[in-house]
């Protein structure tokens, strides 16, 4: 964002998982940056996809049963949830609830049980 604002402005990420971290410096690369077709292009993409997550989340379905399906499509790996204490942290219920909103999406067929504590999405199936 510090490349397009002229505020600076601390965010800070923390990651689940492994990644590889590119830094550059605003202040010496802004100009060759914002040349870059290909790099906006990167930027719009991104910062498109963090407004429809924004947007999806703002708009809070009413039910704990419809939160359930939201979290595992935006929130989760490829609609794969995996780990019901910490979903259920992050969901504000108790595991005991969230196992058995899983168990009735799984009735309905709209989530297939993988393993232990794992669900995915049949969409993503």
């Amino acid at each position: 964002m510090e490349i397009f604002s002229h505020q600076t402005s601390n965010v800070y990420a923390e990651a689940n998982d492994d990644l590889t971290c590119l830094a550059l410096s605003i202040e010496t690369s802004k100009d060759a940056l914002l040349e870059n077709c290909r790099f906006l292009q990167l930027i719009c993409e991104s910062l498109a996809q963090k407004m429809e997550s924004v947007t999806t989340i703002d708009a809070a379905p009413a039910s704990l049963k419809q939160r359930v399906l939201t979290y595992m499509m935006y929130k989760c790996n490829e609609g794969e949830l995996k780990g019901l204490q910490q979903a259920a942290f992050h969901l504000n219920c108790s595991a005991r609830q969230l196992q058995r909103i899983l168990n009735q999406h799984e009735a309905d067929g709209a989530v297939i049980k993988t393993g232990k504590g794992t669900y995915r999405l049949e969409r993503y199936r």
